[in-house]
């Protein structure tokens, strides 16, 4: 239910082209409260009463001329939702999610997000997928091993990845219900962690594994665990799908519904972008 509230707010906020009075002069203040009222206006339209909206204007935009860079905070009290962040551009008249570059493809949208968003998310409880702990960057990967996307990021990381060792990646699992080994390949990888194992790349690489059945699953890396009785145990156990269920918690919470979201020394990048990636590489000291 949460989940589906917040897809519908999102897609609201994306739906709100032209509905806003045009400003008669750009007058920050006024440009944010005519912002909030408009899109506390197409909520009640929908009957949804009890969002709160919070605007916050980032930067004024070169070009396409008279459009400011927003932030949009949305929550819902009443029933109890953490707030949620999007990002949009208003000029008084027009909401827009975004503008792309024709002559470069950039997604203008993305890359502002990128710049100001930052969340520090919290990484106890966490396994590792590369690098060690301590490591000055820091990229946490809400991922799910079967996702497509996912495999791709994860290549991608991994070539970007290849002679550092200033780096420590940790996996979030959101493991999607769309994907029918998605919860086992979750299961495997935090299970072979508390044996000091990790089957993180192979899962994300090996396309064999796709089209194995759950006992398939578990008996191949049971095989590869150094202790199999241990390593079924595990992966049955309580405590491995408590974890599972904890991360699935924590990324809902930060507004995840699709994956892979990263969070690259806490800058978030959603889906599969390697510009965006590279961006937040070239950043690291």
């Amino acid at each position: 239910m949460k989940n589906t509230l917040m897809i519908l707010i999102s897609a609201i906020v994306f739906s709100l082209f032209g509905c806003a009075q045009k400003a008669v002069q750009k007058d920050i203040k006024a440009l944010d409260a005519q912002l909030a009222n408009s899109i506390k206006l197409t909520f009640a339209n929908r009957g949804l009463t009890n969002i709160n909206v919070e605007v916050s204007m980032l930067k004024e935009l070169e070009a396409p001329q008279g459009f400011y860079f927003y932030r949009i905070v949305l929550s819902d009290p009443e029933n109890n939702f953490p707030p949620t962040e999007q990002y949009l551009f208003y000029d008084g008249q027009f909401v827009a999610p975004s503008f792309r570059d024709a002559s470069t493809q950039e997604d203008l949208g993305s890359t502002l997000a990128f710049d100001f968003s930052y969340k520090e998310v919290d990484i106890a409880g966490l396994s590792l997928i590369h690098g060690k702990a301590g490591a000055p960057n820091v990229i946490v990967k809400i991922t799910d091993f079967e996702c497509p996307y996912c495999r791709k990021t994860n290549a991608f990381l991994e070539q970007k990845l290849a002679n550092r060792d200033d780096t420590a990646v940790y996996v979030m699992n959101f493991p999607l219900s769309i994907h029918q080994n998605a919860v086992p390949f979750a299961k495997v990888f935090e299970a072979g962690a508390r044996m000091g194992q990790n089957f993180g790349s192979e899962l994300f690489s090996n396309d064999v594994l796709l089209s194995l059945n759950e006992q398939q699953i578990i008996d191949y890396f049971a095989a590869r665990s150094g202790d199999e009785a241990k390593f079924k145990e595990l992966y049955a156990s309580e405590e491995v799908a408590g974890i599972i269920l904890a991360q699935m918690e924590r990324s809902a919470a930060l507004g995840v519904n699709a994956t892979p979201v990263l969070y690259i020394n806490g800058k978030r990048i959603d889906g599969f972008n390697t510009p965006l990636i590279n961006r937040a590489f070239n950043s690291f000291e």
